[in-house]
């Protein structure tokens, strides 16, 4: 029975803590409870962070219950740490600046020198590089006063990794990349000399494997390798999965820059199924994005395409117009290749067909009847190969226009969504928190203008935000469709005239945004350069086709005069009309105006 209790007693202790917490009913030991909840949070950070999440909202439940500053800033720092494995770094900042509040209040140095040491943690992952070298210096100075080694060591060794990342936060040029390098390297000595001094065997084995991932950088990669052999024996002894598998990671990255792409590619794939088989999911999608550069630099571009897919999944958080024009580069580069192979054949086919032509050359004497019907099968099959080339590269340029277009599409509809939904809101609940404010403070006289003026400010804000959310990718487009888009964009200008001839239907989406932006662009052209005082924009629709159509009565233009190297402009509507197999008509006339008709069949 003693064994039983002893066995399961903390069990049941977390179970009736929790329990009789939710009822809301006082507990005689709530300092039990709390430190119970913290170790459970703990306990499961790396391999079940939503547990370790739970168990730290728990906690901090308690903790404010009690009233106990010390209690309310460690649950908050559990929660920060929570929140960090589940890459919301938003609600990690707000959790540790909570924790960092009550502790400068008790001026608790070490805890304040912890609290800012995880907040320059969170900054560094932010890639914000100033605001987390503030942090960690502070965090510096405090242990060095106090004569905490470990502490001192251990910021070191973050100072190292922030230097070592600092091009992912700020646009740097080769000799500064080296100088960033060299200054992480000294950092990360300076850390590993401690935990020597001090017997700390992880710090010194975090040391090693930072070391070698920066000596691959400055090309020192026999150095490199060794640093990371010695942390892969380590941690191989230690059965350390997470470590284990930081070092295959740096190895994969150490091999591939060695051109080594079938080691680079096992210790990719040791490195995910450590992280798989341990649930140590932060951070995967960064070994992803490395293998798609492999496979790309190995020249298995399927793989390569594939690695980067899962990687942008993952990162679902941060999704910029780099990374998808990188997906869309990968999947145009496999689809190429394909391309190619088809064209070598075809290729290798026109040449042996002119071969025969020149075989039965010589035999044309003795064989001219049979040569001449040979000649007019072999003159017809060698036009439609030449068709089929011709064919296949005009596929594969739409095939790549297709790409860029749905990328801008789909970056214009995200950064739309973003600026109306977020930063638009986030203006909103502005004003209205600033508005009631006005009724509940006293301001001077001569300051009143001024406020009211903010307000003014603020409302003019939110209005030209709409403007541009709206223009990236106007709402009434996808609601209502192309014919609602275009009036909308239209009515918004005091000189354009809209007109509307046939059969209002819904159009493929892809076509619609393709159509809506040559309007766009054709009208802004006007606006910019044909000093117009009127401009007219027509759509005809019925069930095969759309016609769009821009007038204005500007100065006009001569075609020869366009500059076709330059991008934008024409080129520009052209690129898009081509990509749907539209046909595009210009009629300018100096001093007379410009018309210029679009036409797409409707599938």
């Amino acid at each position: 029975m003693n064994s039983y209790l002893k066995k399961y007693g903390l069990a049941f202790s977390l179970i009736i803590t929790i329990s009789v917490s939710s009822l809301g009913i006082e507990t005689p030991n709530d300092t039990s409870s709390i430190r119970i909840l913290l170790n459970q949070s703990s306990k499961y950070q790396q391999t079940n962070p939503d547990s370790a999440l739970y168990y730290a909202n728990k906690a901090l439940v308690i903790a404010r219950k009690t009233k106990d500053v010390k209690f309310i800033s460690n649950a908050l720092e559990s929660l920060g740490e929570c929140y960090i494995q589940l890459e919301n770094f938003e609600k990690a900042t707000d959790a540790f600046l909570g924790a960092l509040g009550f502790e400068e209040r008790l001026n608790n140095q070490i805890r304040i020198a912890d609290l800012s040491d995880d907040m320059g943690h969170i900054y560094c992952l932010m890639e914000r590089f100033n605001s987390s070298l503030e942090y960690f210096l502070k965090a510096l100075k405090i242990y060095e006063l106090n004569n905490d080694s470990l502490g001192t060591a251990k910021v070191l060794s973050h100072i190292g990794g922030l230097y070592n990342s600092r091009e992912f936060c700020e646009k740097r040029t080769n000799d500064q990349l080296k100088q960033d390098h060299e200054t992480a390297v000294n950092y990360f000595l300076q850390s590993l000399n401690l935990f020597k001094r001090i017997h700390s065997s992880d710090g010194e084995i975090d040391c090693y494997v930072n070391l070698g991932s920066i000596y691959k950088k400055l090309e020192k990669t026999a150095i490199a390798l060794d640093y990371l052999k010695l942390a892969l024996e380590y941690y191989q002894k230690e059965s350390n999965a997470n470590g284990k598998a930081t070092v295959y990671y740096n190895l994969a990255v150490l091999y591939s820059y060695n051109k080594q792409y079938d080691k680079a590619i096992d210790c990719f794939n040791k490195c995910i199924d450590l992280t798989n088989t341990n649930n140590l999911k932060q951070g995967l999608q960064f070994i992803y994005v490395e293998m798609a550069f492999t496979f790309d630099q190995a020249g298995q571009f399927k793989k390569a395409l594939d690695c980067y897919v899962k990687y942008m999944t993952l990162r679902d958080s941060i999704y910029n117009a780099e990374k998808s024009k990188q997906i869309f580069e990968l999947e145009t580069k496999y689809q190429s290749e394909k391309k190619e192979i088809k064209i070598a054949s075809l290729e290798k086919d026109r040449k042996l067909i002119v071969l025969l032509l020149v075989l039965g050359g010589v035999l044309l004497i003795s064989l001219l009847i049979l040569f001449a019907a040979r000649q007019k099968v072999m003159k017809h099959q060698k036009k439609i190969a030449e068709q089929q080339i011709i064919q296949l590269q005009q596929e594969k340029q739409l095939i790549a226009t297709h790409a860029l277009l749905e990328g801008e599409t789909t970056e214009r509809a995200r950064l739309s969504k973003d600026l109306h939904d977020g930063l638009g809101g986030l203006l909103s609940v502005t004003k209205h928190k600033i508005a009631n404010m006005k009724g509940s403070l006293i301001i001077p006289e001569d300051q009143v203008e001024v406020f009211n003026s903010a307000i003014e400010m603020l409302d003019s804000s939110i209005t030209e935000l709409r403007r541009v959310a709206h223009n990236l990718m106007p709402e009434s487009l996808m609601r209502y469709g192309l014919n609602s888009a275009i009036s909308d964009f239209c009515n918004s200008i005091d000189m354009v005239n809209y007109h509307f001839y046939g059969v209002e239907k819904r159009l493929d989406e892809k076509l619609e945004v393709a159509a809506f932006r040559v309007v766009n662009e054709l009208v802004n052209n006007s606006l910019k350069h044909a000093n117009a005082s009127k401009i007219d924009v027509q759509l005809v629709q019925d069930q095969e086709r759309i016609c769009l159509t821009v007038y204005d009565d500007g100065h006009g233009f001569d075609l020869k005069s366009i500059d076709r190297s330059k991008p934008g402009g024409l080129n520009n509507i052209e690129s898009r009309v081509s990509s749907f197999n539209g046909r595009l008509d210009i009629f300018s006339t100096q001093d007379k105006g410009t018309e210029i008709s679009v036409e797409f069949k409707i599938q």
